[in-house]
């Protein structure tokens, strides 16, 4: 129990100490890779258990029986004040618009008087101000993710989104642009809170993670193995295949498995294939945190050719470990990495290899732009993110 007088004062969340705030996580909890919208819920509740007014009611929302494990002892040891209740999911025909109301139904249960959807679903029905935390709107910036635009529940959740919301978090200025021009959103229901993230723990470098880098961490680059087209991996398996034809000891090594099937897999072996680098590239599939903190630390650069970003929650943490990084120019990347980092064309690929080939030949640049990262991601705190959003439910509950 955080001591009384370090919790905020009262007065400064008079509307929020007396409310009882629902946070929806039915669409995050299901067994799947932990990612970014994940650890911003994760953070966000472990900040309001230490920065909210200790009256203040949480009522968290999930699909699973039990609460997850990285937040369960609130609804042990504060039962008054944090409440965990389940919305057990359906999987019959009709079953997601039922969601609606059952979700209506629990919140009059609980006395919801303010709802934050960290999240896109926000339910039809509810009866409080609700807010919503918007990531991106990348099924309408992106051509190739238009045709689910045309699915009738999605219509429903884009309707809710836009018609049931009483405010607005962005998480990038980028995102906002989006909403005020595909959404026609005021401007004035959005308060932009870029993500935060907790510095990485001083801990030993993983051996598993030092020997994937392997003896050469000069020549080693680090990516994320994420085969949605968005994140451009083709053109940086372009650029690797340039580059190695002037560099024999150049290595990619690929964490995580993101965003994978057996069409997806087949087409990157593929290209591999004709590229002829498939014994440039280490695949090291999903990896612990300490493991990421060592890849991100100990390897030339972190290199993130992403076409669209809501935020680019990897770019963050790599900077954070103190990696030089290189980036494309596009989305939300620009605004995350503000001068701390390399960016480039990442569309082309001649231009992603000749940034990789500069800093690779420049080691001195490397560290400058890894120490510019690290303390340009010090201002990203998971704190400010926290207080910020706090400000917005006080804001949003009525007077």
């Amino acid at each position: 129990m955080v001591p009384p007088e370090t919790r905020p004062a009262t007065n400064a969340y008079r509307r929020l100490a007396s409310a009882t705030v629902g946070i929806e996580f039915t669409g995050l909890d299901r067994p799947r890779p932990k990612g970014g919208q994940y650890k911003y819920v994760m953070d966000l509740v472990r900040g309001f258990s230490t920065s909210a007014p200790s009256s203040t009611r949480f009522v968290f929302i999930g699909s699973l029986p039990e609460p997850p494990e990285e937040i369960a002892n609130l609804f042990r040891d504060r039962p008054k004040t944090w409440r965990y209740r389940q919305i057990a999911p359906w999987n019959f025909r009709g079953s997601l618009y039922l969601h609606h109301p059952r979700f209506l139904g629990l919140a009059l249960r609980e006395g919801l008087t303010l709802l934050h959807c960290p999240h896109a679903f926000v339910p039809a029905w509810v009866p409080c101000p609700v807010v919503l935390t918007v990531h991106d709107l990348i099924f309408e910036v992106l051509e190739e993710y238009r045709p689910i635009l045309r699915d009738r529940h999605y219509r429903l959740i884009r309707w809710a989104n836009r018609r049931r919301t009483s405010r607005y978090i962005s998480i990038s200025q980028s995102t906002t642009r989006d909403m005020v021009r595909l959404w026609n959103s005021d401007a004035s229901r959005i308060t932009t809170i870029h993500h935060g993230h907790h510095p990485w723990p001083s801990t030993d470098p993983c051996p598993d993670a030092l020997r994937w880098i392997g003896d050469d961490a000069d020549n080693t680059i680090l990516s994320t193995f994420n085969l949605e087209p968005r994140k451009n991996l083709e053109a940086l398996l372009d650029a690797i295949a340039v580059l190695a034809s002037k560099n024999p000891r150049l290595k990619l090594v690929l964490f995580g498995n993101a965003a994978s099937n057996r069409e997806r897999e087949q087409r990157f072996d593929e290209h591999v294939a004709r590229l002829g680098i498939g014994d440039r590239i280490l695949r090291t599939g999903f990896v612990s945190e300490r493991s990421l903190a060592t890849l991100y630390a100990h390897t030339a650069m972190f290199v993130f050719p992403s076409l669209y970003e809501g935020f680019g929650y990897p770019v963050l943490e790599a900077m954070s470990a103190g990696a030089c990084v290189v980036c494309g120019r596009l989305s939300s990347i620009t605004e995350i990495v503000e001068g701390a980092g390399l960016l480039v064309d990442q569309c082309d690929p001649g231009s992603l290899g000749t940034a990789i080939e500069t800093l690779l030949n420049d080691p001195g640049r490397r560290r400058q732009l890894g120490e510019a990262g690290k303390a340009r991601a010090a201002t990203f705190t998971v704190q400010r993110m926290v207080s910020e959003t706090l400000a917005v439910y006080e804001a949003t509950l009525p007077g």
